[in-house]
């Protein structure tokens, strides 16, 4: 069945914008999301996710399609806290659920696809960082947030479709 979480507010808010969620002026940083074993999912979700604002104290992402990326914390149970990735903030549809409850980004592996099916082990989100604005940008300069340890890459993701992406989207 179909999770029922987010439905008792946006708690977290720093400034009321789209939706209720904080905007930031231009985003801090980029996730890079792919390779996903089930078709469907990977055409919707696979793309690059630009920091849009945050939702419950961490950063909200948004991406191909309007997809979103999102913590929600544990006002709803136990079970609904975590790292969501779907069509609607705290709607009733999910592709992948990530049930790391602490880190403060979006986690590199360990989601789940569907959302309460087991864990897709290709599935993989890469932490990147923008070198400057994305407003205005043509082509922004995209690096490894930790060069010293870098996060596993994305198995179906092209990177000329990733700088395709970035350069694209507009917050």
């Amino acid at each position: 069945g179909a999770p029922h979480y987010g439905m008792s507010g946006g708690g977290g808010v720093v400034d009321s914008g789209v939706d209720g969620v904080a905007v930031l002026p231009s985003a801090r940083m980029v996730v890079q999301v792919g390779g996903f074993s089930d078709p469907t999912v990977s055409q919707l979700a696979t793309g690059a996710y630009h920091q849009c604002g945050e939702h419950h104290g961490r950063p909200l992402f948004r991406g191909p399609n309007q997809a979103l990326l999102y913590f929600w914390d544990g006002r709803d149970g136990e079970p609904f806290c975590g790292w969501w990735l779907g069509p609607k903030l705290g709607g009733d549809q999910a592709w992948s659920y990530n049930s790391n409850k602490v880190s403060p980004t979006p986690p590199s592996i360990g989601w789940k696809v569907p959302w309460d099916g087991p864990v897709d082990a290709r599935a993989r989100v890469q932490l990147m960082q923008l070198a400057g604005s994305c407003q205005g940008a043509t082509s922004p300069a995209v690096s490894p947030a930790s060069p010293a340890s870098p996060a596993p890459r994305p198995t179906s993701v092209a990177s000329a479709a990733a700088a395709a992406h970035a350069a694209a989207i507009a917050i």
